[in-house]
């Protein structure tokens, strides 16, 4: 196939400088087009608009040439010229310094643009700190020769394909919020036993619950403790480090609910460090709750662990399975946000009041179809609510301990907690 410089068959048009006092109008003649334009919405199936727009005047004061239809944009200077973002016009527009575009003259200017995606101009840069591209360069790329009629069936063929992808991505779009929602859905009706008779409580997270499901401090229940730091001036505390050490680099695993168990740590702490710091090493099972950077997210421990101080932690007793427990904290702390990004303790109490299934003689509802009572039927509704489908915003703001607050970490070690 034989080819041909671009610069014979189209014309190459560079943007122009586009001072902060000629900018922030969202009207006028001419979209004043910038990289950032490219990735809007609007301009999704050919470039319509822009955030800036100037009129004629102005675009004459700037000595702004006019892009006209059908041309192809795209950055030419800076990390975005690697991305290798194109744009088809739709509108007459100006685009900015930090752009270029292409105006075809004997070409289709579909297959000019479709033929420019493919080709990745970060090759064509120049070097240096700052990558760029000439119009030199552009305009001696080679292009291949094939008749016009064949250019346009080339191309009509790529956009109904693009045209039918775009659907389908759609669609997979539609169909996995409506799949977030029935399972958001799915997992607050297990959680708080709403698919039988209900009662009204005075839970700020759930002002309703199953009518045989009773609301119960979460301290009358588990046991609430915390982690901690051991000193980093000490090299004798980090040397043969083998006790996993729960911290805030390893919230990414569970972040999106992708893990019910956490069973290795990013870091380890040793047994030196250990004894020598308020670090205490937590029991399997336990469940853990972040509270500061990365606040309200939950797992269970499937081995003993221990903890930072970014984390508030709870042994469950035999009333309360661990990850039941780390389902509720799923559904209650994301519910209302500390404004603080941490988890804020107020009120009295150690920690939320929590609904259980468990009524009296030891017997659960089974709404969940369970033959089991009690613990039998949390387990049987965590199957149904852990399952890693959607992600919610991470948020908490749960009752004191004793009016105490998380910046107080020694009072909670020391403190101790009954089954009541």
């Amino acid at each position: 196939m034989t080819s041909t410089r671009l610069g014979r068959v189209a014309r190459t048009i560079s943007g122009s400088g586009f001072p902060p006092a000629e900018q922030g109008f969202t009207a006028g003649d001419f979209p004043f087009v910038k990289v950032s334009d490219l990735a809007s919405k609007v301009n999704a199936h050919g470039v319509v608009g822009a955030a800036n727009w100037v009129t004629r005047d102005q675009a004459k004061s700037l000595g702004a040439r006019e892009v006209p239809v059908n041309s192809t944009i795209f950055p030419k200077v800076g990390a975005a010229l690697l991305g290798n973002a194109r744009g088809r016009t739709a509108v007459p527009l100006l685009i900015d310094n930090n752009m270029m575009a292409v105006v075809p003259i004997n070409l289709d200017a579909s297959f000019i643009y479709w033929w420019l995606r493919s080709v990745d101009l970060g090759e064509l840069s120049e070097g240096g700190t700052l990558p760029f591209v000439s119009d030199t360069a552009v305009r001696d790329l080679r292009v291949p020769v094939i008749p016009v009629e064949e250019q346009r069936r080339i191309a009509d063929f790529l956009d109904d394909c693009v045209a039918r992808i775009d659907q389908i991505i759609a669609a997979r779009k539609s169909q996995q919020v409506s799949i977030e929602a029935r399972f958001e859905a799915a997992r607050r009706c297990a959680v708080l036993g709403l698919s039988g008779p209900t009662t009204a409580t005075n839970l700020e997270w759930a002002t309703r619950v199953g009518r045989d499901w009773r609301v119960r401090r979460l301290s009358q229940l588990a046991r609430m403790g915390t982690g901690h730091t051991p000193s980093r001036g000490e090299p004798a505390y980090w040397f043969n480090c083998q006790i996993p050490w729960l911290t805030t680099s390893d919230v990414h695993k569970f972040r999106r609910d992708q893990i019910d168990l956490v069973d290795a740590t990013e870091v380890q702490i040793s047994e030196l460090g250990l004894a020598n710091s308020a670090a205490v090493l937590h029991p399997e099972g336990t469940v853990a709750l972040s509270r500061t950077a990365s606040a309200g997210f939950s797992i269970v421990m499937a081995k003993a662990m221990a903890t930072s101080q970014d984390f508030a932690t709870w042994t469950c007793s035999a009333e309360l399975t661990s990850v039941f427990h780390a389902a509720v904290w799923s559904r209650a702390l994301r519910c209302c946000w500390g404004r603080s990004g941490r988890v804020t303790w107020t009120g009295r109490g150690s920690g939320p009041a929590v609904a259980s299934s468990v009524a009296p003689g030891g017997r659960g509802p089974g709404s969940l179809g369970s033959r089991e009572g009690g613990v039998g039927a949390q387990a049987n509704a965590v199957r149904i609510l852990l399952h890693p489908v959607a992600t919610w915003v991470a948020q908490a703001q749960v009752a004191s301990m004793r009016s105490r607050t998380w910046r107080e970490p020694r009072v909670i070690r020391a403190a101790t907690w009954r089954i009541r």
